[in-house]
């Protein structure tokens, strides 16, 4: 059943249905007198105007406000739903209408009756909350959605001295759309997109217009150019077309000439996306729609107008690889290829060096002496993990490159869902061990077999990464074993170990000359101290914020050369307290402990041994927990009394003052402590010059002499008489 269109519903009395007024009977009715039951003829009737008003409901409106009302059991119901849903007169319901009405926009093939009619369904839905949208508004937003083939619509309504109504919008609309489409019909356009085009015009030499050419039958083609619209002759062979290629510097979708000389693409394994700087390197394009953007090393971010593909030539015949969704970025200055992308493409590999190559060979012949598998038919119960090569460069302590190694590592994370790779620094294969299991591998990449490319690895011993490798390696430790004897440590996590005489000078010159390098000061100018003294603690309120990311960087790698040099110590601390928003005074101020380092640069940290084996201190568990007398409960250990210094002579005098003064009443605790400690001979306190504080050094900015003086102290010193040492104990 539907409603009539001439007998609306509240024509027939159902507003009750809608508002309520109209309840749904009793379905059954009981007779006072003899208490039997019957039917209610009444409940009948108003489910049937219940559900022809519910039907009618449905007919009136969209497939949005349908798909909403669905699951209403009855019309009020379902009336109720959609004035929740729709007549909202929240603020954010406005806001959120407002904002749909002005990104409605005419784009594609969406024609102007949809258009319009989108932009009216939003007004409705305003004007339903009582936020009405004034008919010139309306106008407005219509106008302002069009696309570009309505300019002259847009220009011709604009310049109107009499206002348009909305409705009469519409109806021009749609009459200037059906001009636009009989005027397409009439004038069609077709773009050329990929047409191979020659170098040479013609094969004659002489100086006059070629003629054209005739058919067998003496007849000129009936033929018309698509550029020029003149009969006889193809776009290919247009004129117009030549002087464009020749002369326009608009790009066109037109195959790659013969002459071209082929672009310089670079190998880039950090990229995620072929790249190019110049639309000829493309032999098919188009204009990309995407919202994404470059992101290059620098940090700046660079826009991506085309992509396309194109062919990467070798020097071998027939040896051509696809590039595929090419990116064209007018910003970058070279043509880059991505190798995963490459590789995953044309199924290939690549390698980079001939010394990993190398290694490689030498990785995979020792896993071949080994017998750490045998290639088997592949079968589909097979569960093949894959594998991957490990490149790494050895280094030697100055910094030069040792020995290049390969490995190839398992993915053991497909055995078990949820486990990392992971990778082991050891000579080659001989720590595998034989495992039990069943466990199936794809062949390496650069060393498949050219007779069984489609076979499988089964493997006998275990490869780093499977889930085998730690049982089997243990076990293989516990059974006979030849270690390799790599001598006295030498460089260790950066730091270069030089034994001498009297202990180990460590020191971290290479380590200094990579973060230089970094920072690109390695031909800064030397200063004398890390800080100066008139450093401000407090950063200003109006102070520049510089690069977080470069400071940040910088002075964690400051971090870990503190290590040899504790001198630098205090001026790291107190700049990483800035690291949240660093300014340029800050960044300054990390620069001038970078010229710090480069004038000591040779420097390092001497640790000589002692002959004192006594133990000098203790932890007390119950510091002052007797209330009455503040004593402390100690273990009865016989201890060396140890030395306080202390540059305050006020505070040594105190220490062993017996008399107590009357306003030292808030120290009684330590006072007492100290004292009794003093009393007891378990402690010493002496005094120390302020010269000769040693913590100055690491609490406070000092002078360039005192620095110095102070360095020295701590036996930071340069490696200058320490080498000289150390070759006189090798050559001894």
């Amino acid at each position: 059943m539907a409603p009539s269109s001439s007998q609306p519903p509240c024509g027939s009395n159902l507003d009750g249905y809608i508002n309520g007024n109209t309840p749904c009977p009793s379905p059954i009715i009981k007779n006072s007198t003899d208490g039997t039951e019957t039917n209610n003829p009444a409940f009948n009737i108003w489910i049937r105007q219940d559900k022809y008003l519910y039907i009618a409901l449905l007919g009136a409106c969209d497939e949005e406000a349908r798909a909403v009302m669905s699951t209403a059991p009855t019309a009020r119901d379902a009336w109720l739903i959609l004035e929740r849903a729709f007549a909202t007169r929240s603020r954010s319901r406005v806001m959120s209408l407002k904002e749909r009405l002005n990104s409605i926009r005419k784009e594609g093939s969406t024609d102007v009756a949809a258009y319009m009619q989108n932009i009216r369904a939003v007004s409705d839905e305003l004007s339903l909350i009582g936020h009405p949208v004034d008919d010139i508004d309306l106008v407005i937003h219509a106008l302002n959605g069009l696309d570009p083939s309505f300019r002259e619509f847009t220009a011709s309504i604009r310049t109107r001295d009499n206002p348009i109504s909305f409705d009469d919008l519409y109806v021009k609309l749609m009459d200037y759309e059906i001009y636009l489409k009989r005027d397409e019909l009439m004038n069609p356009h077709t773009p050329i997109t990929a047409n191979y085009a020659n170098r040479g015009r013609s094969n004659h030499h002489n100086r006059g217009r070629q003629q054209p050419r005739h058919n067998q039958h003496g007849r000129r083609p009936n033929v018309t150019c698509q550029l020029c619209s003149i009969k006889e002759h193809t776009a290919q062979n247009c004129r117009k077309f030549t002087c464009t290629k020749r002369h326009s510097s608009q790009p066109a979708a037109y195959a790659a000439q013969n002459t071209i000389p082929p672009p310089e693409w670079l190998f880039d394994s950090g990229a995620s996306h072929h790249i190019t700087n110049d639309l000829n390197n493309l032999s098919l394009y188009g204009d990309y729609n995407g919202n994404d953007h470059l992101h290059v090393a620098n940090g700046m971010t660079l826009p991506i107008t085309h992509v396309g593909s194109t062919k990467f030539n070798t020097s071998k015949p027939n040896h051509n690889f696809a590039l595929n969704n090419v990116l064209y970025a007018p910003g970058v200055t070279q043509n880059l290829v991505s190798v995963s992308q490459l590789c995953n493409t044309n199924n290939v590999s690549i390698k980079f060096f001939p010394s990993f190559f190398k290694a490689m060979t030498g990785e995979f012949m020792a896993l071949m002496r080994n017998g750490t598998w045998t290639l088997v038919p592949p079968s589909p119960h097979y569960n093949v993990i894959g594998n991957k090569w490990i490149f790494r460069l050895k280094r030697n302590p100055d910094g030069s490159i040792s020995r290049y190694k390969a490995r190839l590592v398992a993915k053991g994370f497909h055995q078990r869902p949820g486990w990392s790779l992971t990778q082991m620094d050891v000579n080659n294969a001989f720590l595998h061990g034989t495992i039990s299991e069943d466990v199936y591998m794809t062949q390496p990449a650069g060393f498949i077999h050219s007779s069984f490319p489609n076979y499988v690895c089964k493997l006998k011993k275990t490869l780093y990464g499977l889930k085998q490798a730690p049982h089997q390696f243990k076990q293989a430790l516990a059974e006979q074993f030849s270690l390799k004897d790599l001598g006295q440590p030498s460089h260790f996590l950066g730091v270069e170990i030089i034994p001498t005489k009297t202990g180990l000078f460590l020191t971290q010159h290479h380590y200094i000359r990579d973060i230089l390098f970094r920072a690109n000061m390695s031909d800064c100018k030397p200063v004398s101290t890390p800080m100066a003294t008139s450093f401000c603690s407090q950063p200003k309120p109006d102070s520049t914020s510089c690069d977080s990311k470069e400071f940040r960087s910088i002075l964690g790698a400051l971090h870990y050369l503190s290590i040899t040099h504790p001198n630098i110590a205090f001026p790291v601390n107190k700049l990483a307290q800035r690291m949240q928003a660093p300014t340029v005074t800050d960044m300054q101020a990390l620069k001038r402990v970078l010229r710090y380092l480069k004038s000591t640069i040779s420097n390092g940290l001497h640790l000589t041994k002692s002959s004192n084996t006594s133990l000098t201190s203790f932890c007390d568990a119950d510091w002052a927990g007797d209330i009455s007398d503040r004593k402390s409960t100690e273990l009865h250990i016989p201890l060396t009394a140890p030395t306080i210094f202390s540059d305050n002579i006020g505070a040594t005098y105190l220490c062993a003052n017996p008399f107590f003064h009357s306003r030292m009443k808030h120290v009684a605790i330590d006072y007492h402590f100290v004292r009794d400690l003093v009393a007891a001979k378990k402690l010493h306190v002496s005094h120390v010059p302020t010269s000769h504080q040693l913590a100055y050094l690491l609490t406070k900015p000092l002078s360039s002499t005192r620095h110095h003086f102070l360095k020295d102290k701590i036996e930071v010193i340069e490696d200058t008489s320490i080498l000289r040492g150390h070759v006189g104990v090798l050559t001894s």
